[in-house]
């Protein structure tokens, strides 16, 4: 997929995930960056910076929170956003200045949860620094990477949602007219049976009857004799 990106677009700089201990010791489980507007040789600079400054966010803020700063050094300026977790889980993104804020935290939210659930638990505390098994986190930073500073983004969740929702009732729909079709099958069905059972009522009925004739006729004839 190849990304282009217009004049309104901001851009994401880094995502990291990271794990609070119960101590507040703070582990940096996974970090991905995207420094690509910056001169070569500062890269590794700007991101040792970013991943100290991860650090000690997480560090100094309570659990069960929500960030919002703006972070500025000698080599990089930025806004930061981060989510520490009651469970310690932490994310933390920075971004340039115009970033869409309600996409920040969005994108917070789905890495710090789809994380949880493929990632157990016992390993936060025990997996590599920088090296937790979780292969997706570059997949949601070039997805993210540039973003429309001006783009009416309740608008766009708006609609995706009325879409989400008309897909669901469809597929009711659809799960409806296939039951009701069986349903129907099932009825025909139990018609021909019934059918079945009549006529072999009505066999029976025949056969008693002349049983009966038969037995009445012999009955009949003892009394003659």
């Amino acid at each position: 997929m190849v990304l282009t990106r217009s004049e309104d677009c901001k851009e994401l700089y880094s995502i990291a995930v990271l794990f609070k201990t119960s101590e507040a010791k703070v582990r940096m489980l996974l970090c991905e960056t995207n420094l690509k507007s910056y001169e070569f040789d500062d890269r590794e600079r700007i991101c040792e910076t970013l991943m100290k400054a991860s650090r000690a966010i997480v560090e100094k803020t309570a659990t069960e929170s929500h960030v919002s700063e703006t972070f500025e050094d000698t080599c990089i300026k930025a806004v930061c956003y981060a989510h520490i977790r009651d469970d310690g889980l932490s994310g933390v993104v920075y971004v340039q200045d115009g970033y869409p804020e309600k996409v920040a935290h969005s994108l917070i939210t789905k890495v710090l949860d789809e994380f949880s659930e493929k990632v157990p638990k016992d390993q936060w505390s025990s997996a590599e620094e920088e090296k937790a098994p979780f292969e997706n986190l570059g997949s949601y930073l070039e997805e993210y990477m540039y973003q429309d500073e001006d783009k009416d983004y309740d608008n766009e969740h708006r609609t995706k949602r009325m879409k989400n929702t008309m897909k669901k009732l469809k597929q009711d729909q659809d799960e409806m007219i296939m039951q009701l079709h069986s349903n129907i099958d099932a009825v025909l069905q139990r018609g021909q049976d019934i059918n079945g059972l009549l006529d072999k009522s009505e066999d029976l009925n025949a056969q008693s009857d002349k049983f009966y004739m038969k037995a009445k006729k012999r009955s009949q004839c003892c009394v003659i004799l």
